[in-house]
């Protein structure tokens, strides 16, 4: 099986940062009980009227995110069947309700638990000669556990069997499963259209437990561009996650041999920072049968011996960031930076520059 997934270092949230605020506004979130996030604050003050609320970037180098608007049969197949297990979704008969959106002018579906609800939110009698309105069908929905789960209030709380479920299944699957597999896997996005007036924009949603992997600070809502962010967005690709949860980090480049731009953009990253050796060691060594200090000796002979410490050697630094748009690890040594990705990465637009890496061994890297 293989998943969509999105690298996208910095993220954007509106409003407080105090968990024990969700649901303030709304008592019921579509993300989930995670953080809601975007690339697009000042739209999604709007889209959700949040008054101008403080903007939050949030900024994490490696920082994967799920992508909920490709899932194939796999993956809603493996997310289905694991919240079932779990007792959070269930089938279950509910009544869909036509109508059309007056700001868009366009047919919109809404589910409800029961047919007197329905009804009820169209505003009609079923007597009235509109029957064709509300139809019954068999949907994936919330059970009482799954939508506790979501942190739902209220009244929401108790009807939350018209909530549709499969987003939320993929969801709980990927927080509780998937990341075992993909550690870098932060949350979820769906990159829906930039269409204001239909309430859509490009969202996610990040893990309660991923936040500490997150630098937050405040934002100058005057100085988020936007429309540039939506440009910029970076695009969907696979991995395989049985084979990415064993891929090795390998030297890629250094400032020598690759593009100036690309270099300085990792170390200007807004999502880069400062790590120490043992980190970084740890870190280099995931999925290895080498360690972290091996892989480092391919490229640090001199240093093989034992006279000399990279640990020791404080004209060294070490650092987590994003090179040519996915997660990496870099040191300094002596002025050059040295880049290191996850092998489950190369075959995507990437040159191995590892001499220690055969050539059939880099075809077999692709997943």
């Amino acid at each position: 099986m293989q998943v969509s997934v999105r690298h996208i270092p910095v993220v954007f949230h509106v409003g407080t940062m105090d968990a024990k605020n969700k649901g303030a506004n709304y008592a019921s979130s579509w993300e989930g009980d995670g953080l809601s996030v975007s690339v697009t604050p000042n739209i999604w003050d709007e889209i959700a009227k949040l008054g101008g609320a403080p903007v939050h970037q949030l900024a994490c180098a490696d920082a994967l995110f799920l992508d909920m608007t490709t899932v194939d049969a796999d993956m809603w197949g493996a997310g289905t069947t694991y919240a079932m297990s779990k007792g959070l979704v269930d089938w279950a008969e509910v009544f869909v309700a036509r109508e059309i959106d007056c700001e868009t002018e366009q047919f919109r579906e809404t589910c409800f638990a029961t047919e007197a609800e329905a009804w009820e939110h169209l505003e009609m009698e079923v007597d009235q000669g509109f029957e064709d309105l509300v139809r019954s069908a068999r949907r994936l929905t919330l059970t009482s556990a799954g939508a506790k789960r979501a942190r739902f209030t209220g009244d929401v709380l108790e009807s939350a069997a018209g909530f549709i479920a499969d987003d939320f299944a993929i969801s709980f699957w990927a927080e509780d499963e998937l990341r075992k597999q993909v550690p870098e896997l932060v949350g979820c996005w769906w990159n829906e259209r930039l269409d204001v007036d239909s309430l859509s924009a490009p969202r996610g949603v990040i893990f309660n437990d991923s936040l500490s992997r997150f630098d937050s600070s405040l934002a100058d809502r005057t100085e988020v561009d936007d429309d540039d962010n939506i440009i910029e967005l970076p695009d969907q690709f696979k991995i395989n996650p049985f084979a990415h949860q064993t891929a090795q980090f390998r030297f890629v480049t250094n400032c020598v041999s690759a593009n100036g731009d690309d270099i300085n953009d990792m170390i200007d990253s807004p999502a880069s920072r400062d790590i120490n050796y043992d980190e970084f060691v740890k870190l280099l060594g995931q999925g290895s049968s080498k360690s972290g200090l091996a892989l480092l000796h391919q490229n640090f002979p001199e240093y093989e011996n034992g006279v000399l410490s990279l640990k020791k050697d404080y004209h060294v630094s070490y650092h987590v960031s994003t090179f040519k748009g996915l997660p990496a690890l870099y040191l300094v040594h002596s002025g050059i930076e040295y880049v290191y990705q996850k092998s489950s990465f190369l075959g995507k637009g990437f040159q191995c520059a590892d001499p220690y890496l055969a050539e059939e061994e880099i075809g077999s890297l692709s997943f």
